[in-house]
């Protein structure tokens, strides 16, 4: 029909649905600064609880190094942290081996022991190398070396070698932890200061010529020459067959130039009137028998003795008596 209206059905109204939330990118990194900054504010403040901090160092040992001066080092490494976070101080983070190694920098520090007795106390037990013997070159520089011949301090040019007797090596020259040369037995050295002692002879500096020869060195210049290869109790028992004979049984007392060991059996013995040898070094030949004094020579085994004599530059060799 024309002019009719049009009816349409009625329309249902649109349900509205829930919109979901959605943080923006600028949102997100907020709430990850605040959650970062909550987690950093925790372990800074946390770690900072006096229960939780190392509040007392406790330290023992040592003759000539000061626990202070140890406690001092410990201190200021405690009072350092962790990329200003966590604080050296807090009871599950103190660096023991940091704290050890500063100390190792003290040049007389032998061992250290790094302990935590109680949560907030740290306990630091540390002992010294013991010094046997000076390590020197031919200069002034010499350094303190414990009986295994480990260099660990520079020794003041006073020390002689009459309270610690000088070890001087041709072939190395002392330096800051280091060790002697392999080949120089520190051992024997010592064994020999002892049994030279029981003679009233103080010896002063043990001198390694070369690869072959050792020389003991008194106060007053007496020498004994010897193989680097023969044992210290190989030398014991020639010197006390030597001391024992009649005819030198008072030589340590009334001294003696040089005394020389390095024959086989024989011992060669220059009294202490003779011309000055020490600096020859050049022959064995010179050493044993270009002397202007008497020179003995004695067979441990039979206990002969024999002299040989200078005439002008001839010299005789000694010869075992029949």
């Amino acid at each position: 029909m024309a002019g009719a209206r049009r009816v349409t059905p009625l329309q249902r109204p649109r349900r509205r649905t829930p919109r979901s939330f959605s943080l923006t990118p600028l949102a997100v990194a907020f709430v990850g600064i605040v959650l970062i900054g909550g987690v950093l504010s925790s372990i800074y403040y946390g770690t900072r609880v006096a229960a939780f901090r190392v509040s007392t160092v406790l330290v023992q040992g040592g003759t000539t190094i000061s626990p202070m001066a140890v406690r001092s080092i410990v201190e200021e490494v405690l009072d350092n942290s962790y990329f200003g976070l966590v604080p050296n101080r807090f009871v599950y983070h103190v660096p023991h081996e940091e704290i050890e190694r500063r100390l190792r920098e003290i040049p007389r520090l032998s061992r250290v022991r790094i302990t935590q007795p109680y949560r907030t106390v740290l306990s630091v037990e540390f002992e010294e190398y013991q010094p046997s013997a000076l390590w020197c070159d031919d200069s002034t520089t010499c350094m303190f070396i414990d009986a295994t011949g480990f260099a660990f301090a520079e020794a003041p040019a006073s020390l002689t070698g009459s309270l610690y007797p000088r070890v001087v090596v041709a072939s190395s020259s002392p330096s800051y932890a280091v060790h002697l040369p392999a080949d120089v037995m520190l051992g024997d050295m010592l064994t020999l200061r002892t049994a030279f002692a029981q003679y009233g002879l103080s010896l002063l500096e043990t001198r390694y010529i070369d690869e072959y020869d050792v020389w003991y060195v008194f106060t007053g210049g007496s020498v004994v020459k010897i193989r680097r290869k023969e044992t210290a109790d190989g030398i014991v028992k020639r010197l006390e067959q030597l001391f024992t004979t009649d005819e030198y049984a008072s030589l340590p007392k009334v001294g003696f130039k040089s005394i020389d060991l390095r024959f086989g059996n024989r011992v060669y013995v220059r009294d202490k009137n003779a011309s000055d040898e020490f600096d020859d070094e050049t022959s064995e030949e010179n050493s044993a028998s270009t002397a202007t004094a008497v020179t003995a020579v004695v067979e441990p085994e039979v206990a002969k003795v024999a002299t040989s004599t200078t005439s002008g530059n001839a010299t005789t060799r000694p010869k075992p008596l029949d």
